[in-house]
């Protein structure tokens, strides 16, 4: 299985990380994870999340207010992260083209 991670939703997941721990020292840690809890689920279970607009998928995180916006091709075994998106932001921005 292959991930790739679009450069804007590694810039998501480094600024939710650095507010978070100048909020708390070790929540980024905890947010960070989740994230990986998130995307060990996604491996090993890339369809199990519903489908949104189109062929994206969404993955919520159970703690943080985030949501984990992909793509899965079947044929190559990829696994595309388009969007790291809080969920009180603008719901049309989650969406990225690689």
């Amino acid at each position: 299985m292959q991930f790739r991670v679009h450069p804007l939703a590694y810039n998501d997941f480094i600024e939710s990380y650095d507010y978070y721990d100048l909020q708390v020292k070790g929540l980024g840690e905890k947010f960070y994870a989740e994230l990986m809890t998130v995307f060990q689920m996604m491996e090993s279970y890339p369809l199990r999340a519903r489908m949104i607009k189109g062929h994206y998928r969404i993955s919520n995180l159970n703690i943080f207010p985030f949501q984990i916006i992909y793509t899965f091709n079947k044929e190559i075994k990829r696994t595309s992260i388009v969007s790291i998106h809080h969920a009180s932001k603008d719901p049309r921005k989650r969406f990225r083209k690689f």
